[in-house]
């Protein structure tokens, strides 16, 4: 609902000035985009000297088209071009109602035809007798971007309504609120011109008729629905008969304006007379004559919109005042990027989806942030500095507050989340990139909180303590926690989704032995430097929670996974960086010693390390490759030489700044990697290929981690293989196929990882895959896309054809590609669904046991130690039904597994 209020009067040089006293959503705006041109005097943009400092300052040009073609010769057209062809270009353009191709053909021959490519155009598309029609005005725009306007460029309507004797006593009735035609214009063009003379504005809120009085309101309802739409605002100050009262009138027009906070997006600055500007007193003339366009233009520019501030410090004055509201600082500026902001005070984020301006927000002793986004919306702090301060989750019950950006920890810092038994529990998400050294202390004001402190960012390089002090410390993945320790105190609990491995950068644990703590493991592998339990200083070793737990009075430690305790290695880090470096150089590494097994190494972003040619084994104890690092292997495989790599460590990778595992050298040929490696984030997998043919990329050491794979090579025309061999791989995360073909040379190759299989991907696996996890198998719906099932069966719980999710069931390659494009290849089988075993028969004749199974991708086993030894062997020829068994035992258990 648009609410209306008292109007008052006040005198303002001279004029009676009414004041509109209600609230306007609009945007604020620091320095509008000033353009000035016109038609009288058109020529004197042609003239350096009479914009010389405008120019220099980001003035910008407006075109009248009258002004260009009647009153301004080809000579100074081509000096005007050359002049100004550095700065934004506005052009003004006549209509004609349902003709779509002369004012179009006028503006490709006047401008495009001489490379001018205007910022906006605004189009006089309002007459005394015709308001637009809006389909007719969206088909007007469209007919100049199909004559070649580039379509990004906006086509505003120059909104002359209000001015126009047939209108402008009915202003009070047609509000921009209030008809709906108008809306549809401004929304197809995405804003507006509005036409307001400075002149004519103050002849009409002086006006003896209070219906004429209304111009004032109907000009800051059009700003502010337009601002309160996202929609971009400029308006054309003119002289109409000011003459040497002109940038007197203008200035008083615009403080108005600044006063409703109705400031447009951009000003221009023209007259339209068609007077020899010899005699005429508002020519467009120089900078230097305030009432000439340049003049007054550059009076705008320098005087009525001071530069912004640059590099000072701005702080918050106003206790619980919003982060993006001027009048919350001491600063008659909203945050602006090229200042810094600083508080002690409770600052709060709007509700809805924000971004600080300020170049950075530093929260000092004392100082709250208070995050109130609800709904899934996000405030974003691009540096924010924690110096003593609190994060705080600011609003709601049974919600979950967002923050992203960066946060960098000065000192130590407590970030709150909020729990009552009425209200329920109300959570923080930091999705910032957090880095920084002090301690980081999660809590609630109550002991008992069930709250949830979300930490999301894996490329975290945060590396001081967390420490959980009430409710849940959650790490959405291992690099979310850094390189930091972790304490969780005795009403504390903890959670990290993902195999956290950082004992090679000397994290610590240290776990408080209460009957109110909790650590969950899951199902994931954790390795530490140190482990506490309690009193208890954990040796070193691999434990599961069940033994942990025994260390101590309490059941703290659950899941399925295990904490690994282990020795701290010291780390040497890569420091030339950009340009391929091989291992073996000394000075390549911080420490300027070839690498020998006494150390970690770390490849960092931009880091771009390859192997030696032939056979190498690198000397480290681990390599750890970070988010932007590369490693290449270039041993060959027809000489029988390979890379050896026995611990390395893909971490922390994204899909913005990845890891990267490459061939590295040769063409038509494969170049092999063994040892193992894990993986926990996102790592591309780049094979080549040129017109001479491929390198190919095969994998032969274990894999491990939950991260993802992405295989691929930088020319789509590949036809490269990357071949994972190992079938002891223990994968779980997910396999992308971007280029070339991805090939698993036995099921137990892809681990229990899911498969996707991108546009111009491909994918073998040679073997009946049938995984007994939840994976799924997911294939692009493209002519360049490739899946081979040779003559095996997959059973896949999870299959998706480019949009089609397939119902459970068995498919041949054949009925697979009539649900899209023909990209299933073999003679096997596809199962979807859970697959249910066959049943295993028996019969006993001739002193033999004969089994017998109705389907393949089964093998029989038997144990003749007892269940509980899990001494499972392969029965000799038991991979093929059937199979008979002399027995010579006096007991044994037999069971069918896929292969």
């Amino acid at each position: 609902m648009r609410q209306r209020g008292m109007v008052c009067c006040m005198k303002l040089n001279g004029c009676f000035v009414y004041a509109l006293l209600f609230a306007l959503l609009s945007v604020s705006i620091a320095s509008a985009r000033i353009y000035a041109g016109g038609v009288s005097g058109c020529g004197d943009l042609a003239v350096a000297a009479n914009s010389d400092d405008y120019r220099g300052d980001g003035g910008n040009i407006f075109i009248h088209s009258v002004g260009w073609t009647d009153h301004t010769t080809e000579a100074e057209k081509d000096a005007i071009v050359s002049l100004w062809a550095d700065r934004a270009w506005g052009i003004e353009m006549g209509h004609t109602t349902s003709n779509y191709t002369a004012r179009q053909n006028a503006y490709v021959s006047r401008y495009l035809s001489r490379g001018i490519e205007a910022e906006f155009i605004t189009v006089n598309c309002f007459s005394s007798s015709r308001v637009p029609d809006v389909t007719d005005w969206e088909l007007t725009i469209q007919a100049y971007y199909d004559k070649g306007v580039d379509p990004s460029t906006p086509i505003y309507p120059t909104f002359e309504y209000q001015n126009m004797a047939a209108y402008y006593t009915q202003l009070h009735n047609n509000y921009v609120s209030d008809r709906a035609d108008f809306q549809q214009l401004i929304e197809a063009s995405g804003g507006l011109t509005i036409d307001i003379p400075p002149h004519v504005y103050f002849l009409r809120i002086n006006n003896a008729n209070p219906n004429i009085q209304k111009y004032h309101d109907w000009i800051l309802d059009a700003i502010g629905w337009a601002h309160s739409q996202g929609h971009t605002v400029g308006i054309i100050v003119s002289p109409n008969n000011s003459k040497e009262e002109y940038d007197e009138e203008t200035e008083a027009f615009v403080q108005i304006l600044r006063d409703h906070d109705a400031l447009p997006d951009f000003f221009v600055v023209e007259n339209y007379s068609t007077e020899d500007p010899s005699t005429y007193e508002n020519e467009v003339g120089n900078e230097d004559t305030p009432h000439h366009q340049l003049g007054c233009a550059r009076l705008m520019q320098t005087d009525w919109f001071p530069s912004a501030p640059e590099d000072e410090l701005f702080r918050q004055t106003v206790d619980l005042g919003s982060w993006s509201e001027s009048a919350t600082w001491n600063s008659d500026w909203e945050p602006l990027a090229s200042c810094d902001y600083v508080t002690d005070l409770r600052l709060r984020t709007p509700g809805t989806d924000s971004v600080f301006g300020g170049r950075s927000l530093t929260i000092e002793s004392g100082g709250q942030l208070q995050v109130r986004t609800t709904g899934g919306a996000v405030a974003t702090a691009t540096n924010l500095v924690m110096a003593g301060g609190t994060l705080f989750a600011g609003t709601g019950a049974d919600v979950t507050n967002i923050l992203d950006g960066t946060v960098e920890i000065q000192t130590n810092t407590t970030i709150s989340g909020y729990w009552s038994d009425s209200a329920g529990a109300r959570n923080l998400e930091i999705r910032s990139a957090v880095s920084g050294a002090g301690e980081i202390a999660s809590t609630a004001s109550n002991s008992s909180s069930t709250h949830e402190l979300i930490v999301g960012n894996a490329a975290n390089t945060y590396a001081g303590k967390w420490i959980s002090n009430a409710g849940t410390l959650l790490f959405r993945n291992a690099g979310a926690v850094g390189t930091a320790d972790i304490e969780v105190k005795a009403n504390g609990k903890l959670k990290i989704e993902g195999n956290w491995n950082q004992a090679f950068n000397g994290a610590a644990l240290a776990v408080a032995d209460s009957a109110a703590a909790s650590v969950d493991i899951g199902g994931y592998d954790w390795v530490v430097a140190q482990l506490s339990f309690g009193s208890v200083d954990v040796p070193e070793g691999t434990y599961a929670a069940a033994e942990l737990n025994a260390m101590g009075a309490n059941a703290v430690f659950t899941g399925s996974g295990s904490v690994t305790v282990g020795a701290v290695v010291p780390v040497v880090t890569m420091d030339v960086l950009g340009s391929a470096q091989t291992w073996t150089t000394a000075t390549i590494w911080d420490n300027d010693l070839a690498p020998s097994g006494e150390y970690a190494y770390v490849v960092p972003a931009t880091g771009n390390l390859t192997s030696p040619d032939g056979s190498s084994v690198f000397p480290g104890d681990s390599l750890i490759v970070e988010g932007g690092g590369k490693v290449q292997f270039r041993g060959k495989e027809e000489y029988g030489a390979a890379t050896t790599i026995n611990n390395l460590i893909l971490s922390g990778g994204t899909e913005a700044q990845p890891v990267s595992l490459a061939a590295g050298t040769g063409i038509n040929t494969v170049n092999v990697l063994q040892g193992s490696v894990f993986n926990d984030g996102y790592t591309i997998l780049s094979g080549y290929w040129s017109d001479s043919g491929p390198r190919n990329l095969r994998i032969s050491a274990t894999i491990g981690g939950d991260g993802t794979f992405y295989s691929t090579a930088s020319s789509a025309s590949t036809t490269h293989s990357a071949t994972i061999d190992n079938p002891a791989n223990t994968f779980s995360g997910l396999w992308m196929s971007n280029r070339g073909t991805l090939v698993f040379e036995s099921p137990g190759a892809v681990g229990a990882a899911s498969i996707e299989v991108l546009g111009s991907g491909k994918l073998e696996i040679q073997g009946n895959w049938q995984p007994t996890n939840e994976v799924s198998l997911t294939v692009a719906d493209s002519a360049a896309a490739g899946v081979d099932l040779g003559a095996y069966t997959w059973s896949v719980p999870n299959v998706t054809i480019g949009s089609t999710v397939l119902e459970d069931g068995t498919y041949s390659v054949s009925e697979l590609n009539a649900l899209g494009g023909a990209v299933f290849a073999g003679t096997g089988t596809l199962v979807v669904g859970t697959p249910v075993p066959p049943m295993l028969e028996t019969e006993w004749g001739g002193g033999e046991l004969t089994f017998a199974w109705s389907e393949g991708g089964y093998r029989l086993q038997c144990n003749t130690n007892g269940l509980a030894s899990g001494d499972w062997f392969d029965v000799p020829g038991g991979d093929t039904s059937p199979v008979s068994v002399l027995p010579e035992d006096e007991l044994g258990f037999f069971r069918l597994i896929a292969e």
